[in-house]
């Protein structure tokens, strides 16, 4: 045939246990696989079996599937050539082992032709059970709802002839690229709720390779192609860069600052200038940054944050990494970041002597260069039952919040810890201390169940049944000394392994377990060895609320 409706490219290197799932799925649509699509696998040198996989489908259906093998030609020639030769009216892209729900291309039709104006349209993505693109019929005017520019990516269609005078450039990240340049033109973004585009592996289809060091001539052209670029095309339309290329511009940042490794050293001038073009609260609120790559943002947009900032990306704020009384003495590990001013530690308004160091590895490299730095303290404080303690964080006299990491054994969300003699209950920007009886201890487990029952929050109502089993079986197993053992969740390595054999070995009252999954091949090899629990087993749940050594 001619003309199709849809044109899909299918970009592959070594995807011999995905290709066919890719492809099954566009043949098997309601809408006429036959009639209306093309499928273009552009192959990366595979040196696998994709190649006779696609092969035995072209056999089939020698007029619909196309392969090309890239040979010496670089990816973004020949994805303009593709597109360039392509027949159908749109055309997307699939990644290999990513495959679409079976109506998404009758669904699709249905949707463009009731919105005629639209030259690029979005399928929602599904990945680990969570939609990542809003699932609603959406006709969205990108000047008045910029934010939903920063969904472009993965499942992203476009007309054929709105492409006509763009290209891909030789860059990563290109395809962003290339169709922000297409919304500047038309910037109205379509979103078909009745599709579904089911996506594998997703982070390593929007961050770079952590092990490729990065050359200073790919960041200029990253900064060239991907910023400025689309900066002079902007001006030159708007007369000024509208918010939606704003959220581009986000999504080319968090490639390019995931970037650690570096092979010579790249001044980041250009990188700030263009986070100078970004509005603070486009940078605050897109979706599409961590916290720790905004933080990371705004540390290179300016040479100091004001406190309305500071408060806005917890800069203001302690993270207790460990929290425990051991023997009458408080024992805290914390830190914050890019401190800039000393931290004082106080209790019932005492000064506490601390311990200052840094872990160099805490947060990610950005370019080669130390953004985000970590200061840490530690201290030592000796407390009893017979007072009551109230411990504070100061910054030149000012409170500072409180929050927990994810390993320590007190949390935000909950409100309080407990060991056998002590209740530390966390208040507004203080933590009380106090002497711990079952009736304090059950009344402040009350309090803070109700609490969130109250928020909805749906996390914790999973978990209530656990806590009210804990409630229970608390003073049979409060004194149970036990050892968690564990490596990946599927698999046993050798350390661990070899650590937890040297473990059973030992006379002790100490009850050890090894967690691991119960579908994984070491399961029943370990079983032989000692304890082994299954990862997330209602056991390891249940025990693992007894604050066990991991």
């Amino acid at each position: 045939m001619d003309n199709f409706e849809f044109s899909i490219i299918i970009p592959t290197h070594n995807s011999e246990l995905g290709i066919n799932k890719s492809i099954e799925s566009i043949i098997n649509q309601t809408l006429d696989f036959e009639r209306n699509t093309e499928i273009i696998i552009i192959d990366n040198n595979s040196e696998d079996d994709t190649k006779k996989i696609t092969e035995n489908y072209i056999s089939k259906y020698p007029e619909n599937i196309k392969y090309f093998q890239l040979g010496e030609i670089a990816i973004f020639d020949a994805k303009n050539n593709v597109v360039k030769n392509a027949r159908g009216k749109f055309i997307g892209f699939l990644e290999p082992h990513d495959t679409l729900s079976s109506e998404s291309l009758s669904k699709f039709l249905e949707f463009s032709n009731a919105n005629n104006n639209l030259d690029v349209i979005l399928l929602p993505i599904l990945y680990k059970k969570h939609y990542l693109i809003p699932k609603d019929n959406l006709n969205v005017d990108l000047v008045k709802n910029p934010h939903y520019c920063q969904y472009l990516g993965l499942s992203t269609f476009f007309k054929k002839t709105s492409a006509k005078e763009i290209s891909f450039l030789d860059v990563s990240n290109e395809n962003i690229s290339f169709f922000s340049e297409i919304l500047i033109n038309n910037p109205y973004l379509g979103i078909c709720s009745d599709a579904q585009y089911f996506a594998q592996n997703i982070d390593e289809k929007i961050y770079p390779a952590n092990n490729n060091p990065y050359y200073l001539k790919e960041y200029e052209k990253f900064i060239k192609y991907n910023f400025i670029n689309l900066k002079e095309k902007c001006l030159d339309q708007f007369g000024e860069i509208p918010k939606f290329i704003q959220f581009s511009f986000i999504n080319h940042l968090r490639w390019i600052l995931s970037v650690k490794k570096t092979k010579e050293d790249i001044p980041l001038v250009e990188l700030k200038e263009i986070i100078r073009c970004i509005d603070d609260e486009t940078l605050l609120n897109s979706s599409l940054l961590s916290d720790e790559l905004k933080t990371a943002s705004f540390l290179l947009k300016y040479d100091s944050l004001d406190n309305d900032l500071m408060e806005k990306l917890n800069l203001n704020t302690v993270f207790i990494d460990f929290y425990d009384i051991i023997d009458n003495k408080l024992h805290i590990l914390a830190n914050m970041k890019n401190i800039k001013k000393d931290v004082d530690v106080l209790v019932n308004g005492k000064a506490i002597k601390t311990k200052k160091f840094s872990f160099d590895n805490k947060y990610d490299h950005i370019l080669g260069h130390n953004i985000i730095k970590d200061c840490s303290f530690e201290c030592e404080i000796p407390i009893n039952t017979k007072e009551k303690f109230k411990l504070e964080f100061k910054q030149s006299d000012k409170n500072l919040h409180i929050d927990f990491s994810r390993p320590c054994n007190f949390s935000k969300k909950i409100g309080y810890a407990k060991t056998k003699q002590y209740l530390s209950i966390l208040k507004e920007d203080y933590i009380s201390i106090k002497s711990k009886t079952s009736l304090k201890w059950i009344k402040e487990e009350i309090k803070s169940s109700l609490n969130l029952i109250k928020s909805h929050d749906f996390e914790f109502i999973k978990a209530f049944p656990f806590r009210v089993a804990y409630m229970l079986s608390y003073p049979f197993l409060k004194n149970k000394k036990i050892w968690f053992f564990m490596d990946r969740p599927d698999e046993a390595d050798d350390n661990g392994l070899a650590l937890f054999k040297y473990a059973v070995k030992q006379d002790d009252d100490i009850s050890k377990y090894f967690i691991i999954s119960s579908k994984s091949k070491d399961y029943n090899e370990i079983k032989k060895i000692g304890n082994v629990m299954s990862n997330k087993s209602l056991k390891n749940r249940l025990l693992g609320m007894y604050g066990p050594i991991i």
